[in-house]
């Protein structure tokens, strides 16, 4: 196909698709626009499939391919009914948060598919050491918390003691000291914390070191991989035998064919010969007679290997769904250990212990503070530490006002009796 050719398919697609914006290998000439036959709209198809899509958005395809596979079928060149199905299958779609992979849409039971199986334990390695890496980042976040608030207590003991013994005395200052470096207090439990995450941490790991051994110098492989490629290696050798003997079997079919289309070739050419002998003739003839025997024979032995290879293909399929089973009691004990360390780092992080505890604290700390800091006890200490010598009521007497004040009743209770 030319130049020309192409670019007349790619416009003729941009053109009756009705899309608004072409891809930037287009063409801008629509002069190049041609009549196509039925074989350049074979390749047409072929071409709108592999190349066309990866230009645009995933659901935007999705939309397109009922239409352009009514346009396509007006051709009269597809063959197959189903091409938004063929079309759907070649888009990735992560709408299920599954992305795609070299086995995502192959059979289990072709070829060495079961290595799907395989890296799915080994690559559960990886997974782990994502969900160690990212709990010690969420310890390391409240250690940082942890070391700030020692920091602040610190910061503000050493203010509260520099402050002016004229300004800064007796329960407030005392209040004030045990507000503040209550973030002590607070940093002890986040260490607590972060020493449950550890221990939820170490848990894990070791389970991932004994499922996950070294496998050389920086790679890890599933304990019991080797054993179960084994097995599936053994079970599908008699299937991989039966395919070879078919193989070689086409082959041989293939250049006896070939053999024979030549035998008769020459013999076609002898006959339309006058001159030709007549041992030429029949030793040509011969050679057709064995060619087409030969054929039979080989043609009748690919039938019998045909037969074994759907009888092996049955077997082997029940073989690897067995050896399939002991890999998902595997994968089965991966993704519970998973399911397990989640729920214990949840508790290290949400832990009822250390909730009450922090509750506990705080409601000590704000009795404290109202039961010990008694402002008129201050001030009374303050005029007695410098001397005032100007007549006040003392707090004694201020307070038994206020407690006869308490017991008289009031106006409106003697107007009521």
């Amino acid at each position: 196909m030319t130049n020309k050719q192409s670019y007349a398919i790619t416009n003729l697609l941009h053109n009756q698709s009705g899309l608004k914006r072409k891809p930037f290998f287009f063409c801008k000439n629509d002069s190049y626009r041609v009549s196509l036959s039925p074989t350049q709209r074979e390749v047409y198809k072929y071409w709108l499939i592999r190349h066309y899509f990866s230009f645009y958005s995933t659901q935007y395809t999705i939309q397109m391919t009922s239409r352009i596979s009514k346009m396509l079928s007006r051709t009269g060149s597809i063959r197959h009914k189903n091409i938004t199905n063929t079309i759907r299958n070649a888009v990735v779609s992560d709408s299920n948060g599954y992305g795609s992979n070299e086995f995502i849409h192959k059979s289990f039971y072709d070829g060495e598919n079961y290595e799907s199986i395989l890296k799915c334990l080994n690559g559960g390695h990886a997974v782990a050491t994502d969900l160690i890496s990212m709990m010690k980042d969420y310890r390391e976040l409240l250690k940082e918390q942890s070391h700030a608030l020692k920091s602040f207590a610190s910061k503000c003991k050493s203010k509260l003691n520099s402050q002016t013994s004229i300004s800064s005395y007796n329960t407030t200052k005392r209040a004030q000291r045990d507000a503040l470096s209550s973030s002590e207090n607070l940093a002890e439990l986040i260490d607590r914390r972060c020493e449950a995450i550890q221990q939820v941490i170490t848990n894990y790991d070791q389970q991932v070191q004994r499922m996950y051994p070294r496998d050389g110098l920086n790679s890890h492989k599933h304990y019991r991989a080797d054993v179960m490629k084994r097995l599936f290696k053994n079970a599908r050798s008699q299937l991989a035998d039966a395919l070879e003997e078919m193989k070689k079997l086409l082959k041989d079919q293939a250049a006896v064919e070939e053999s024979l289309r030549q035998a008769q070739i020459q013999q076609q050419n002898l006959q339309l010969n006058e001159t030709t002998s007549q041992s030429k003739l029949f030793d040509v003839n011969n050679k057709v007679e064995r060619r087409t025997n030969e054929l039979k024979s080989i043609e009748n032995r690919l039938n019998q290997a045909k037969e074994n290879v759907d009888k092996q293909q049955e077997n082997y399929r029940v073989e690897a769904q067995k050896i399939y089973e002991q890999c998902r009691t595997l994968e089965e004990e991966r993704l519970n250990q998973i399911r397990q360390t989640l729920i214990d780092f949840i508790n290290a992080i949400h832990s009822n212990q250390f909730v009450t505890e922090q509750s506990s604290l705080y409601e000590k700390l704000l009795s404290t503070i109202e039961s010990d800091q008694n402002t008129l006890a201050d001030l009374d200490f303050w005029a007695k530490t410098y001397h005032v010598d100007i007549p006040c009521k003392s707090i004694d007497e201020e307070q038994e006002e206020e407690e006869d004040a308490d017991q008289q009743p009031t106006t409106e209770q003697k107007t009521k009796s």
